[in-house]
């Protein structure tokens, strides 16, 4: 990088603090990136404010793009395993899906696929994305240029298949040899159940579900804002969560496995018949063990009075699980949500570690 470039990138992290920064880097130029230029490059990218790498190699060769990918890694920044799209005999879904895994392998947090010639069809779109998706389960990335006509109908094909990511542009940069326009994709998606905004969500599952918000909430310490739709007089509840930040840990969540259903809970009267069930239907892994819990910690609690006064809640449960108090106490506990009382219980039950001046949770 030269000092312009360099430039560049830190006047765009001041001007998007929020926003992460793309790059686009070759594993392999043309025979002329030594290691040691592929690693000057993406340290002094990575101290200038890069944050994410998409690394490629024209061929599809996993061995050009290994030491990139290892570079990335090393810096702690976040690497985006990419595959280049085109078609020939040699050129299928079978093997599209062999280089994602291989991908993974090094160490992907994500994979793109880059169709730099607007060659990629609506239906190879789909069951490309869905292969690599259902392979991997890592982020994927669609990245189309809009030269032949096609490719908005490919993006569309894209997200039904499970993209989470697509490129597109202002729709005064776009079209041609540029990206599909912004606002022309973001149309098609009205309607779909692929929204964008949480307020676009609440209004798709009102018009299509009947489905009604009865609580809603932001949370600036987390960085998420909440909605719960009840789902008729059951008591059931789908909970909505929509990102205030990019680096908030529900942000950083979905940056890692993209938008969709992250969970499904079930509200049972007798967990452990159910689960007896479920182990004579052939569903059982004996690495897990359900531990029922009778009381629940809501969004609006205090953490410290929750946690004192609900003692029969998961956190609790966990928290005295983790004790070293316990006979066989947990290696760590995860908790999904309510990380102030996380915080809380912890500190109440177990000794922070040595030097620690400020408890926090690290996601």
């Amino acid at each position: 990088m030269d000092e312009l470039d360099k430039r560049l990138v830190r006047e765009l992290q001041g001007s998007l603090p929020q926003a992460e920064n793309p790059y686009l880097e070759l594993g392999l130029r043309l025979g002329i990136s030594e290691d040691e230029v592929v690693e000057r490059f993406v340290d002094e990218s990575a101290e200038n404010g890069m944050d994410v790498f998409r690394v490629f190699d024209a061929l599809n060769d996993p061995r050009n793009m290994a030491h990139a990918m290892a570079a990335v890694k090393k810096t702690g920044k976040h690497a985006q395993g990419t595959i280049c799209y085109t078609i020939s005999p040699v050129h299928d879904t079978e093997g599209y899906v062999k280089l994602a895994g291989q991908l993974l392998d090094m160490g992907a947090d994500s994979i793109a696929l880059k169709d730099m010639a607007a060659l990629l069809k609506p239906q190879p779109a789909y069951d490309i994305v869905k292969a690599i998706k259902d392979e991997t389960g890592l982020q994927v990335n669609v990245h189309c240029h809009s030269t032949t006509g096609v490719t908005l109908v490919s993006l569309m094909k894209a997200i039904e298949g499970g993209a989470d990511v697509v490129d597109t542009a202002i729709s005064s940069m776009s079209l041609g040899p540029g990206h599909n326009p912004t606002e022309s994709l973001q149309e098609m998606l009205e309607g779909t159940g692929y929204v964008a905004d949480l307020d676009e969500a609440l209004d798709f599952y009102a018009k299509n579900f009947d489905l009604r918000s009865v609580h809603e909430e932001v949370n600036e310490e987390q960085g998420v804002r909440e909605a719960m739709l009840a789902v008729g007089d059951s008591g059931s509840c789908i909970q909505l969560l929509a990102p205030l930040r990019p680096d908030s840990p529900i942000g950083k969540f979905l940056d890692r496995n993209g938008p969709g259903i992250q969970q499904v809970a079930y509200r049972v009267d007798d967990i452990d018949a159910v689960c007896a069930t479920l182990r004579e239907r052939g569903v059982h892994d004996a690495r897990i063990e359900v531990v029922h819990a009778s009381e629940i910690i809501g969004m609006e609690e205090s953490p410290v009075e929750a946690v004192r006064t609900k003692r029969d809640s998961s956190i609790n449960v966990c928290a005295r699980m983790a004790s070293p108090r316990d006979p066989a106490p947990l290696d760590a506990w995860i908790s999904a949500g309510r990380t102030g009382a996380c915080v809380a219980e912890s500190q109440m039950f177990m000794k922070r570690l040595p030097d620690d001046a400020r408890s926090g949770v690290a996601s």
